[in-house]
């Protein structure tokens, strides 16, 4: 018999240190736990609850949930609590932040239900709300971070879009062009460009800086300010020197050192006038010149 009481209260006991430590958890949850009747009194509720109200954990039971709101707010989550007590909705699902201490307002995203439970079989015992709020304060600014960066990755999408020919196909007596330029992501490192000089001779400039983002974007923007430096010194000299201008942009590249971005480059010079073609290669794939017939020369410089 003793061996039966005994094993009895270790039962007992262990039930009690199973509620404990159940208790402990539920207190101690991030975020906001309340179990509060249809009135919205506070019946259980966890340790940021009290934080929140200043007053020790034992004296939030029967605390109105109103407080943790001021006036404005407290319209707003009334109207979803009352959804789910009087059974239009089964689930309550918003955000809005508490903000009882405006110094200390987070922004919480909330759930309200009713328990699963019957408290009493004839009904008449109190309803019982479940409500819990998730901070997803940390969240809103990573997402506002987020929203702001892509603003800024807009904007230089659009200033990239400025150095990219207006028009992709071009003609005139000597030459027909057709060129394509499709960047992986919104901004990164590839550009072209082809212009008619003073001579009326073509000039086609590829370049491709490493990685995709706003980083190889501002390089792709500083290459492209030195090729067009460079070149109008040239033209109002009445002259045109491929080496010069990719020994100058090789410079500036050469300033950057420390940073993670490489480039390749082409240019090709068509003078009709000379009759010639002039080809330059930096770490791009040779050019295919495509003759009548079908057979092609490979240009690596």
């Amino acid at each position: 018999m003793s061996q039966e009481l005994h094993a009895t209260h270790q039962i007992l006991t262990l039930l009690e240190n199973s509620k404990s430590l159940s208790d402990s958890i539920l207190d101690h949850l991030s975020g906001i736990s309340i179990t509060c009747d249809h009135r919205g009194f506070i019946l259980r509720a966890n340790m940021e609850v009290s934080q929140y109200l200043k007053v020790d954990h034992e004296e939030v039971l029967g605390m109105p949930i109103k407080l943790l709101f001021q006036e404005e707010n407290w319209r707003i989550f009334e109207k979803e609590f009352l959804k789910v007590v009087q059974g239009t909705e089964a689930l309550g699902e918003f955000e809005l932040s508490v903000d009882s201490n405006p110094e200390k307002s987070k922004q919480y995203f909330w759930k309200i239900q009713r328990f699963n439970i019957e408290i009493a079989k004839d009904s008449s015992g109190p309803m019982l709300i479940s409500i819990m709020g998730q901070d997803i304060s940390e969240l809103k600014k990573a997402l506002s971070k987020v929203m702001r960066f892509e603003t800024d990755l807009e904007l230089t999408h659009a200033v990239q879009s400025l150095i990219l020919p207006n028009e992709s196909n071009f003609s005139d007596e000597n030459f027909e062009l057709a060129g394509f330029c499709d960047p992986e992501s919104k901004v990164g490192g590839d550009f072209w460009w082809h212009g008619i000089l003073k001579d009326k001779s073509l000039l086609v400039f590829m370049g491709d800086v490493t990685g995709h983002g706003v980083g190889p974007a501002m390089v792709t923007s500083l290459v492209y300010g030195t090729f067009h430096m460079i070149k109008q010194i040239q033209q109002e000299k009445n002259s045109l020197d491929m080496n010069e201008i990719f020994e100058g942009i090789n410079s500036r590249l050469l300033e950057l050192r420390g940073t993670p971005f490489w480039m390749t480059a082409a240019a090709l010079h068509f003078n009709p006038g000379k009759k010639i073609v002039s080809v330059i290669v930096a770490g791009a794939p040779p050019v295919i010149h495509l003759q009548k017939g079908g057979s092609f020369n490979l240009h690596f410089d």
